[in-house]
């Protein structure tokens, strides 16, 4: 709660109080104990009392705390400047035998398929967007992410099922609606490919085959904000795998 890291117990003034340092958290550290109380309509001494509940000793001591942890949070809500070092070493690393080897197999398994279909959550749900148009301009297969979640997949039929593919996004491989649905698409025989950072989370470990990318990831205050430029780079690399696949086909 705050600059702390656990909950104090407030009482039902308190409570207010707190309420109303939240909701004015950058005009409070500025403002006098007679402010604040001419303001919340509280005395000073309940103002004092709840800013020993913060470990304070004090209303100066509660300010000071109040403004480091908004400088902090501040500098930590602030993503880096991009790492080109580590998508080049990304990109020399996509020609490598072992992920080359992983591109192929999936568009193996997605040559066969009538309808592929993208998951993912948050930027990974726009990644998924940006696959249904690219694999349905490069070849025809139809795919898509809309309202997935509300349409179960059990409504599928076991013939339909064998000619659906699944491709699920997800930088740490632990998307829970992601996983939810990977489940479905077991039950239902569905093959699923993962393309996520690692390989050893679950929904990697749930899928039929995983390209992992393996590059650092970075999180902001409210967000993972790591890079989706390999993500997006292995979905065209499949997508024009896949089309080669077919042309080649007699």
């Amino acid at each position: 709660m705050l600059f702390l890291t656990y909950d104090p117990q407030l009482n039902p003034t308190e409570l207010e109080i707190y309420k109303y340092i939240s909701h004015n958290i950058e005009k409070v550290p500025y403002m006098t104990i007679r402010e604040l109380a001419d303001e919340i309509h509280f005395s000073k001494t309940a103002i004092w009392r709840f800013c020993q509940k913060f470990e304070c000793e004090g209303y100066t001591d509660f300010k000071f705390k109040l403004k480091n942890y908004l400088s902090e949070r501040k500098k930590t809500a602030q993503p880096k400047s991009l790492d080109e070092t580590m998508l080049i070493h990304f990109l020399q690393r996509s020609s490598e035998e072992l992920l080359e080897g992983r591109i192929v197999q999936a568009a193996e398994l997605l040559a066969k398929k009538e309808f592929v279909l993208f998951i993912g959550e948050g930027t990974s749900k726009v990644l998924a967007e940006f696959g249904e148009i690219y694999f349905s301009s490069i070849y025809n297969l139809s795919a898509s992410v809309s309202h997935l979640f509300s349409h179960p997949v059990s409504k599928l039929s076991e013939e339909t099922a064998k000619k659906v593919g699944v491709i699920a996004l997800s930088v740490s491989g632990e998307t829970q609606k992601v996983r939810q649905n990977i489940d479905y698409f077991i039950e239902m025989g569905i093959d699923v490919i993962a393309i996520t950072n690692s390989e050893k989370s679950t929904i990697a470990q749930l899928s039929t085959v995983t390209i992992p990318y393996y590059i650092t990831t970075e999180k902001s205050s409210i967000a993972d904000v790591t890079s989706q430029l390999p993500a997006l780079f292995l979905i065209e690399k499949l997508a024009k795998t896949v089309s080669t696949m077919l042309n080649e086909c007699p």
